[in-house]
């Protein structure tokens, strides 16, 4: 499906982080947003922010001012138009007389550079019973060092939700193969961190999600701004 409607704005902000989410609201600027690799792990991360981010994109929604494309995979600046590009042969056209970049890894642009971190961002998803009280946030050091969040899942056990855990490391790509680096390998770390005070807890992997570590630079121009230069 080739979508051909065209929007046309004189200011367009580019971005899905909270930041960019808060600015177009808050200036009454028109957004060009995709939802973000493991968003559902900001909801347990950072609960307040993700909570502010979506009331934010309801209130642009409600304005006409959010340009949302779900499977959206590119955006390639053809100026003075800015073209999405979806999965398939969908495309959106956007007419932008300027660009404030808040994200640039999806972004293509001769004024924009690509940057590939040798680490990964990887997310261990664990199903923790037997816990008679709140587990909570804690880390344990590496290597990899872990950050763990506790929440609560929408798995039921009995009459009460089970509280999961989230674990979230730094891991070089080439030791995601290694087993010390696994879930499974974290799985027995955690159980052991909280053995002295939670000896009945039974650990088990849901899941794992693993992410590239991007970074872009901008080299501005009359058109195209790096958003993360603006003061909000």
């Amino acid at each position: 499906m080739i979508l051909k409607k065209e929007f046309v704005y004189d200011l367009v902000v580019v971005g899905n982080s909270v930041e960019a989410v808060d600015f177009a609201a808050n200036s009454g600027t028109p957004i060009i947003y995709n939802k973000p690799q493991g968003d559902y792990l900001n909801e347990i991360v950072d609960p307040v922010g993700y909570e502010k981010k979506q009331k934010a994109l309801f209130q642009l929604a409600l304005a006409g001012q959010l340009v949302y494309m779900p499977d959206l995979q590119r955006i390639r600046d053809k100026s003075p138009s800015l073209v999405l590009y979806g999965r398939g042969q969908s495309t959106l056209s956007v007419a932008a007389g300027k660009v404030l970049l808040f994200e640039g890894d999806y972004f293509e642009s001769e004024v924009v550079s690509i940057n590939s971190d040798p680490m990964t961002k990887v997310c261990d998803l664990l199903s923790v019973r037997g816990s008679a009280s709140s587990l909570g946030n804690f880390r344990i050091s590496g290597p990899p060092d872990l950050q763990a969040y506790s929440y609560l899942s929408e798995r039921i056990d009995g009459n009460k939700k089970y509280e999961d855990l989230l674990l979230v490391s730094r891991v070089k790509r080439e030791h995601l193969s290694l087993f010390e680096y696994s879930d499974t390998a974290n799985r027995f770390r955690v159980a052991k961190f909280l053995a002295p005070h939670h000896p009945k807890l039974k650990i088990s992997v849901l899941g794992r999600d693993v992410f590239p570590v991007l970074s872009f630079s901008v080299t501005e121009n009359e058109r195209i701004l790096d958003g993360r230069r603006i003061r909000h």
